[in-house]
């Protein structure tokens, strides 16, 4: 048994456009600016901090009228974060170029019977047993 304490893990509800949101707000401490940088209102940046604030069960930024400013726990988020986005940034575009490779691969394979019609009966039965055979993984 471990002496460490258990890692408790980040909620499911969490969402990316909140995340994002949140940084762009955090980094310019100002929720006009940051409406304008995401094409987005100031309302609804507001409605997605709060939506963040509450699936972390903390407060992230203190605001009013005249000021943004970062919470202790809302610094800790920033410091991370930006690093966790890159990451699977680089995970959905990593994950989008293997899905190219493998359907240029399985498209390569099938050249060989790309003119074939529906009178080749013989050709297309080789070629339907040729995918049935086929491996999918490299």
């Amino acid at each position: 048994m471990s002496d460490e304490p258990a890692r408790e893990q980040a909620p499911e509800s969490l969402e990316l456009r909140h995340l994002r949101a949140f940084v762009v707000v955090a980094q310019e401490l100002n929720f006009g600016r940051a409406a304008a940088r995401l094409f987005a209102s100031q309302s609804t940046l507001s409605r997605q901090i709060a939506a963040l604030e509450r699936s972390l069960g903390c407060v992230l930024l203190r605001r009013s009228t005249r000021y943004v400013a970062l919470t202790p726990a809302g610094r800790t988020l920033l410091d991370r974060v930006p690093a966790v986005l890159d990451d699977l940034d680089d995970v959905v575009q990593a994950t989008r170029s293997a899905s190219g490779e493998l359907a240029e691969r399985i498209r390569r394979l099938g050249d060989q019977f790309a003119d074939l019609t529906y009178a080749d009966v013989d050709a297309l039965r080789a070629a339907e047993r040729h995918y049935a055979l086929m491996p999918i993984m490299p």
